[in-house]
């Protein structure tokens, strides 16, 4: 007898995570990064005097691209057009950053600051359950119940009797679906 069981298990998020790029071009490498390392030292500053700790704040990205600027060319009057000139104008630096934020009701509060403090990007708030073992345990042991009593049934209408479980396999869903009224509403 071969049988399959599903369960589904829900739970309240308690982590938001959000990531924010400071980017800034400027003539010179240099002047770029100094840029935008005071403007990243300024929100860093911030978001632990909101009381996230250092730990849960993790670059993700560090780019530094050249910008450059196209002239076109001017054909001349027998119809030759070189081609057109590509001129350095500067550089720009960009920091990613993700935040994870456990104090999940300030999340709000922390990207309106965020906003404030002119970064660059702000976006990928999602919410999460730090520690989801609880809840993958529970939808496994409804779905093993509910393969069990299907089992049960089906030998029982067959006349014979189970004696053991010879396999098991488990497939589960990599996306969770975290239910809350409050995190809805945020």
């Amino acid at each position: 007898i071969s049988v399959s069981g599903h369960g589904e298990s829900f739970a309240v998020p308690n982590i938001a995570t959000v990531n924010y790029s400071v980017e800034k071009t400027a003539k010179t490498v240099a002047d770029a990064q100094n840029q935008v390392t005071m403007v990243m030292n300024d929100v860093l500053t911030t978001l632990k005097t909101q009381g996230i700790a250092e730990k849960d704040i993790q670059t993700t990205s560090y780019d530094v691209n050249p910008k450059y600027e196209y002239q076109d060319s001017i054909c001349t009057s027998n119809g030759i057009c070189p081609p057109s000139k590509e001129i350095l104008t500067g550089y720009t630096v960009s920091d990613s950053v993700q935040v994870k934020i456990r104090a999940i009701d300030t999340a709000g509060n922390i990207i309106g600051i965020l906003g404030q403090k002119n970064v660059t990007n702000l976006s990928g708030l999602t919410l999460s359950v730090e520690d989801d073992s609880a809840v993958k345990t529970e939808a496994r042991n409804k779905a093993i119940t509910q393969a069990r009593q299907l089992a049960d049934s089906i030998a029982k209408g067959l006349g014979v009797r189970l004696v053991r479980i010879t396999s098991f396999t488990e497939n589960g869903v990599s996306q969770p679906y975290y239910a809350s009224e409050n995190a809805m509403m945020s």
